[in-house]
């Protein structure tokens, strides 16, 4: 008996020591998970299915601010590995489209950063370029999904770093590589996507809805502005000859169709004409054709470049043959390709005024200085009181006759000159300086009766004005035949004779084909929900 009874003591014993020392370990597991930092949630369980893979909550509600608040934190705590979101928003865009909340959600997360973070930046135009593609993929893509995310990212390229910019090439690469976006498909595909939407709805619409000229308009923008020059063709098929376009000028024109042979060949060579550095234009459109889209509506990121409008006007239209007074001779030209002219000097204008602010300084004198009497005239056809209460129209307007015929605006100024009359003559020194890009040298141009442009450089003469500035103030009789400012193959030959004796060139429209159609074609009979 006393030996169970000391047995039985002894496992008792036993029994409390190890519940002792139970409760120390986990006492001491309890301290040292809570000093411990919470590990990082990478298997995106509750985060990913929140927020990458579900519609945002209705913008508003209780639920949205916790929506917005959660994705931003996501991002900045690294709890998102950036493949696992690239893989997510692929899989959730496949089926859903990006809607005005997704852009909402993105605007809050933007105001409440008071300075861009490299994720935001990063993780935002992920999730914006793989919506946008995956949209541009479906059978019937939804106009506004593209429009909405195109517009984001093409805005966002003031805040993107070069190597975000590359991480976003390859996304496209990923996409596009095997297959190139083809515009003329995807505007078919669009209109497809109109044309069920008005048959549900009942109500028909004759003309092409705006938003599909301003949907295609950023997708292309926007896929510009990130893709090198050498590489926008590569993914994105234009159709022509906006390709052909594209290719010789480095710009995108937006014309509706409305364009003629003859209207291409002079835009190429009036943009050949001029050194793309000079006024950074980097798409053209014609507003008439589409559906009254214009450049002055358009949010341009001041990192991409000029977006300028052409008006559309029949290159059977001349212009003024009273430009020079009789003794000078008459002269004319289309005036589409005059006032494309009038429109690219209104860009160098823009961005050399920038560059060189003591232009702005020269001009500003003479307008204060300038008489509205009719020997003050720049353009015969042009009062000169108009200068006054629209300064920016001075360079512009004196560029449509230094174009038409640079040797025939000098003569006329000095014409003035001899009877003592010079503001004509600064004018044009001072147009001749602000296409000089500051160099030794300015532009000349003649254009002919097809609306062709031809350039040659002259030497300038400089002297100080203005605090010091050299200005020019002559220009040499000499002209230079300049080296291509544009590599392109084009049918335009270069004159090598004087510009005087350069003979008009035949178009041959018959292999002409346009951009994208004025009109909807009807589409065929698709069954609503497909």
């Amino acid at each position: 008996m006393v030996n169970r009874s000391i047995f039985y003591k002894a496992i008792l014993a036993l029994i409390i020591l190890c519940n002792l020392l139970y409760a120390d370990s986990f006492q001491l597991t309890q301290e040292k998970n809570s000093l411990e930092p919470p590990k990082k949630d990478i298997s995106l369980q509750g985060i990913t299915e929140d927020i990458a893979l579900y519609t945002p909550p209705e913008v508003g509600s209780p639920e949205w601010e916790e929506y917005w608040r959660r994705l931003r934190d996501a991002i900045l705590t690294g709890s998102i590995p950036i493949s696992n979101w690239k893989n997510s928003l692929s899989k959730y865009f496949s089926q859903n489209p990006y809607t005005p909340a997704h852009l909402q959600a993105w605007e809050a997360i933007f105001q409440d950063q008071k300075e861009y973070s490299n994720e935001i930046v990063l993780y935002s135009t992920t999730f914006h370029i793989i919506a946008l593609l995956e949209e541009v993929k479906k059978p019937y893509p939804i106009p506004d999904a593209i429009l909405l995310s195109g517009k984001w990212l093409f805005q966002s390229i003031d805040f993107v770093k070069e190597s975000q910019r590359t991480q976003i090439i390859s996304i496209i690469d990923e996409y596009l590589k095997k297959s190139s976006l083809r515009i003329d498909d995807l505007w078919k595909k669009l209109t497809q996507t109109i044309s069920i939407s008005a048959e549900n709805t009942g109500v028909p619409f004759p003309h092409i809805p705006q938003i599909l000229y301003e949907t295609i308009i950023y997708l292309c923008l926007t896929f510009d502005a990130y893709l090198p020059p050498k590489e926008f063709t590569k993914y994105i098929f234009l159709p022509e000859p906006m390709l052909s376009f594209y290719r010789d000028t480095g710009v995108l024109l937006f014309e509706g169709g409305l364009l003629s042979d003859m209207h291409y060949r002079s835009l190429v060579s009036i943009l050949s004409s001029f050194p793309p550095t000079l006024h950074q234009i980097q798409a053209i459109i014609v507003p008439e054709s589409m559906g009254g889209i214009s450049a002055t509506r358009l949010w341009i990121p001041s990192n991409y470049g000029v977006i300028i409008d052409i008006p559309f006007i029949p290159m059977d239209i001349m212009s003024n043959p009273d430009e020079f007074p009789f003794r000078i001779g008459k002269q004319i030209a289309p005036e589409f390709s005059l006032q494309a002219v009038v429109q690219i000097i209104r860009a160098i204008q823009w961005v050399q005024f920038r560059l060189r602010p003591e232009l702005v300084i020269r001009r500003e004198r003479l307008l204060l200085s300038m008489n509205p009497r009719a020997y003050n005239y720049v353009r015969q056809t042009v009062h000169p009181s108009i200068f006054l209460s629209s300064p920016n129209e001075l360079l512009p307007q004196a560029g449509y006759v230094w174009c038409l015929n640079t040797d025939k605006a000098l003569q006329m100024a000095n014409d003035l000159l001899r009877v003592r009359q010079h503001f004509a003559t600064d004018v044009f020194m001072l147009l001749a300086d602000l296409l000089s890009e500051g160099r030794d040298v300015t532009l000349t141009f003649y254009m002919n009766e097809e609306g062709i442009l031809n350039v040659r450089e002259a030497p300038v003469i400089r002297m100080p004005v203005d605090e010091g500035f050299p200005a020019v103030v002559g220009i040499s009789p000499e002209r230079i035949i300049p080296e291509p400012y544009l590599h392109y193959k084009s049918e335009i030959p270069l004159p090598k004779q004087g510009l005087e004796e350069d003979k008009p060139i035949t178009s041959n429209p018959t292999s002409f084909s346009s951009g994208l159609p004025p009109q909807i074609q009807t589409p065929p009979d698709i069954p609503v929900g497909e």
